[in-house]
């Protein structure tokens, strides 16, 4: 249940920086930037 765990987490921590990016506005046009150095932390 471990990788379980990490992806709940990481899903928490995404959304978290989402609901942030979102709340500061279209400041970014790349929203989706770093949501997927999040994803990929490879």
């Amino acid at each position: 249940a471990r990788h379980l765990y990490i992806c709940d987490y990481h899903k928490n921590l995404i959304q978290s920086v989402r609901n942030r990016r979102k709340r500061k506005g279209s400041d970014d046009d790349g929203g989706d930037s770093p949501v997927q150095d999040i994803d990929t932390p490879e």
